[in-house]
């Protein structure tokens, strides 16, 4: 599956809105900031399952860590899927948690 450039754009657009608005409301921040921010959000997102809004915490802290990191989000996405895709998977048993072999 590939995603089109119409795709690309809307990431674009939603990364760019994310970065802009924090890059105003909270310029000093940093990406150890962004990353214990992330970790209060998952948290959250673990007490609430399945919480849009508490996933879009995350996803929004996870966009502007790429900002603040200077990693340009869409490869870096791609180039794991990569790796990813070439991995084996198997699932524990005891915790359910999928992990590569």
């Amino acid at each position: 599956m590939t995603i089109d450039s119409r795709h690309t754009d809307v990431l674009r657009e939603l990364q760019s809105l994310i970065t802009d608005w924090a890059d105003q409301v909270i310029p000093h921040r940093t990406l150890h900031d962004a990353s214990v921010k992330l970790l209060e959000e998952v948290a959250e997102a673990f007490a609430n399952p399945g919480d849009p809004g508490e996933l879009a915490d995350m996803a929004i802290l996870v966009m502007d860590m790429f900002h603040l990191a200077g990693v340009d989000m869409e490869q870096a996405i791609r180039d794991k899927m990569a790796v990813n895709k070439q991995r084996s998977w198997q699932r524990d048993p005891r915790t359910r948690i999928l992990k590569h072999v």
